[in-house]
């Protein structure tokens, strides 16, 4: 199962002295499979930063 969606991402401002921080949406999409009724797997697709913080790993019963 893919599921799309958006989170909201905080940036901290660029000067020394923090006066706002500016919010924006950001387009989200993970990929989860299920066995049976159990969350099996769980992988962010978008955006590429978490993609690559959070690969994949197949589970202790798997092989890799």
């Amino acid at each position: 199962m893919v599921v799309e969606g958006s989170y909201t991402k905080e940036i901290p401002p660029a000067g020394v002295t923090p006066i706002k921080t500016t919010s924006i949406q950001v387009q989200a999409a993970v990929e989860c499979t299920f066995e049976d009724d159990k969350l099996k797997t769980f992988q962010w697709l978008t955006p590429a930063a978490l993609a690559e913080k959070y690969p994949l790993k197949p589970g202790a019963d798997e092989p890799e």
